[in-house]
């Protein structure tokens, strides 16, 4: 059991610090190319709406999130360290997915979960460049991702309060959310950097 994220729900003194203001602009700086990768690998219009950023606990992500998931782990392996992982509903993995690999029936197996862990490196990529550039974050780099589908109880979320930047995709006509967690102490590293 986490108890990171259940005694973070009732003690204020484990909120993180971190300047959301400055990691909006930041996420609101990769976003467009969020939807232009998006865009040019399923072939089709992709688009990015606003990005909101906020500092949550487990419990409080886990409210808003389908039953079943997609989750890729792509954690911070060198100038920062922590958890950092992206969430989708399985709707978006699926409809990604059929588009990229231009299939109706489309099953979440090994092979769906590397279309989606590209997807989403693609997006870590343009991060890491934004935030080597201006950030100061030499070196910075993540681990391959790694992608499951499962319940969203199973999803390993970085333990106490941490950042959880939520980004709004219309593929195809219709909005999903691609949802990115940060681990508290890299969130605040790069909130104070960009700040």
């Amino acid at each position: 059991v986490d108890m990171g994220g259940l005694s973070g729900a009732s003690s204020p003194s484990s909120s993180i610090n971190i300047d959301t203001g400055v990691l909006t602009q930041f996420a609101t700086g990769v976003k467009d190319r969020l939807a232009s990768n998006i865009g040019s690998m399923t072939g089709t219009s992709a688009s990015a709406g606003s990005v909101s950023v906020e500092s949550v606990n487990r419990d409080k992500f886990l409210s808003v999130l389908p039953e079943e998931v997609v989750a890729v782990m792509a954690d911070f392996s060198a100038g920062l360290q922590g958890d950092h992982l992206y969430v989708l509903s399985t709707d978006f993995a699926k409809k990604l997915v059929g588009l990229i690999n231009k299939e109706d029936n489309v099953e979440l197996d090994d092979m769906a979960l590397s279309v989606i862990t590209e997807v989403v490196s693609q997006h870590t990529g343009a991060e890491i460049t934004d935030l080597t550039k201006n950030g100061n974050f030499p070196g910075l780099a993540c681990n391959p991702g790694e992608s499951i589908h499962c319940p969203k109880a199973m999803v390993r979320f970085p333990q106490g309060s941490f950042a959880l930047f939520s980004y709004t995709v219309t593929l195809d006509g219709t909005p999903y959310v691609l949802w990115e967690a940060v681990s508290g102490s890299a969130a605040e590293q790069i909130s104070a950097a960009l700040g």
